[in-house]
Parts: structure tokens; sequence; C-alpha cells
């Protein structure tokens, strides 16, 4: 019997090895989307962790103007912002919310957001504020920004003053 002549015996429909070639090319390029999507979501979070520090620059920027001063953070190692402190009472006025990272976890202290008013740059006592870390290698800006490194695993900074 011919597989050509399948179709006048009666039957109808498809063979259990087209049926499993079908699954086999649906599951591979699900896969693909999948993993494509997974870098997507990454760059999309560190996008918003890049803008988090500049709302968070204008916000200290802000409240400099109306105070006179940058606060000081009493810390070598600066301030985590976004955990209910003082700091976070000083930037409320000045934005809708204190900033909480994009990847949701409020007890992962892999991603943060410091301020530092005691940072030393080229020499320098600089006040910065940098994102502990971020997903995507690559999207670090701070040999620029310092021309140095960020301690830690900090990787995206802004210098304030």
């Amino acid at each position: 019997m011919s597989i050509f002549n399948m179709q006048k015996n009666g039957s109808r429909g498809f063979t259990f090895v087209e049926v499993l070639v079908a699954v086999a090319v649906i599951a591979i390029l699900s896969t693909v989307a999948y993993a494509s999507l997974g870098e997507a979501r990454k760059k999309a979070r560190d996008t918003e962790r890049k803008t988090s520090i500049e709302n968070l620059q204008v916000a200290f920027r802000i409240n400099k103007d109306e105070s006179g001063t940058y606060p000081t953070t009493g810390h070598t190692l600066g301030t985590i912002i976004g955990e209910g402190g003082a700091l976070d009472a000083t930037l409320l006025p000045y934005m809708t919310a204190v900033v909480k990272d994009p990847s949701g976890s409020v007890s992962d202290t892999t991603y943060e957001y410091v301020y530092d008013s005691d940072f030393t740059c080229g020499g320098t006592s600089r006040i910065v504020l940098y994102a502990k870390s971020m997903e995507r290698s690559g999207n670090s800006n701070w040999s620029t920004v310092c021309g140095g490194t960020l301690p830690g695993t900090y990787t995206y900074g802004v210098i304030l003053q």
C-alpha cells in the first residue's frame, strides 16, 4: 500500500508522525520566542532602572533648589532609596512615589538604588546616585561618568555634584 493511496482507503486526518513533527516545530518556535521575550524583559527593567535614576536626580535637584543643599547620608557606603527611611520622606514631595526596583522583589537586595553624599570620584568628594546592578552586561556607564569603578556590584550612576 502506497502512502499516496491512503485517502482512497477511507483514512482521514494526519498520521502520528505528522502530528509529532508539528508539535516539535511549535515547541522549538515557542522556546525561541520565550528566550527572546526574556531578554526583552531584562532590557525593559534595565531601562526602567536608568529612568528611575534620572527621576531621582531631578527630585534631588529640586530638593536642593528649595533647601539650598543636598541631603547628607552620614554613611560611607550611602543610603538605600526605597526602604521607607528619612531620605524617602525627603524625596516624596518631588515624586509621585518613591522608586522601587522593577524586579518587584522587596527582599532581594540584588537591585537597589543608592544615594551617597560622600563618594570619592577622581580624588574629589562627590554626591552620587547609583543602581546596584543591571541585568544585562554592557549597561554600566560609571567608567565614563567617574573615570573609575563603583564599589561592589554597583554599575550605573550619576553625579549630582
